[in-house]
């Protein structure tokens, strides 16, 4: 009979380490993915860079070359502004990659986290742990967080928790960094613009806007206001979109309290 009880716990216990090994190989597994994904859009956005600094380059250089003046005109009004685009909606769906998976790693480790906390629950480590987190958060000089980080494998929920917390400083440096993605973004919004700006200096520069005859002043300015209204269309249906996608991939989540959803779990309507 001990023998039998023996053999069950063991087996048990067996089950119990396959099932964290699977969900550990899983757990790195996707921590490559997301690493990749990071690198991915750091590429984007770099050569991006890099590609847009050669062709304003080129592009000046032909400025002051009249056999160069429509070469430099597409350079700044086409050229840069779709290497814009195409690095953006690149770095977008690295992005959406990177908080998909960073979504379901949250996933692994509350699953892990819920076998812990039944491992750990016959000795006084949890009241132990909260006292030194306190501590801990106290002496790095970090917010303190809801979530209890006594179990192993809770960085994605840390990151995701801390982001969400009221400070004080305009740029915090935990959590997802929020403000970095935002500023890379914004710095390919105004490399956008200012290739516009400059082509329009350029038109107004050479081409001097030499309309033909039948063209009156009028006209003239209605034109003119149609080719900016149109620029201006463009770049706020561009960017606007660019905005609402980027909305989506914000992520705003509750911290992820394992006894209050235990709680609601066991005061769950039963069905017989």
């Amino acid at each position: 009979m001990n023998e039998k009880k023996s053999t069950g716990k063991k087996g048990k216990a067996l089950n119990i380490e396959n099932f964290i090994a699977t969900a550990l190989e899983e757990y790195k597994t996707l921590r490559d993915e997301s690493k990749q994904c990071s690198i991915n859009m750091f590429s984007a956005f770099s050569i991006g860079l890099g590609v847009i600094g050669i062709a304003a380059i080129s592009g000046f250089s032909l400025w002051g070359v009249p056999e160069g003046q429509f070469v430099s005109l597409i350079v700044f009004y086409a050229f840069i502004p779709i290497v814009i685009g195409s690095s953006v909606f690149l770095w977008l769906g690295e992005a959406a990659r990177f908080k998909r998976v960073g979504d379901y790693i949250c996933f692994i480790e509350i699953k892990l986290s819920l076998i812990f906390k039944e491992l750990c629950k016959d000795n006084n480590f949890g009241e132990k742990w909260e006292f030194f987190q306190k501590r801990i958060e106290h002496n790095l000089k970090l917010p303190s967080t809801k979530l209890y980080l006594g179990y192993p494998l809770v960085w994605e929920q840390w990151l995701r928790d801390t982001r969400l917390i009221p400070t004080k400083r305009r740029f915090q440096a935990i959590g997802h960094l929020g403000w970095v993605y935002k500023s890379r973004l914004c710095s390919f919004m105004a490399i956008f613009a200012l290739s516009w700006i400059v082509a329009l200096i350029l038109t107004f520069k050479y081409y001097k806007w030499e309309f033909p005859p039948t063209f009156s002043y009028i006209s003239r300015h209605y034109f003119i206001l149609f080719l900016l209204g149109g620029i201006v269309l463009l770049f706020l249906v561009f960017w606007g979109s660019i905005y609402i996608i980027g909305k989506e991939l914000e992520t705003k989540s509750k911290t992820i309290d394992l006894d209050e959803i235990e709680n609601e779990f066991k005061k769950r309507p039963r069905h017989s």
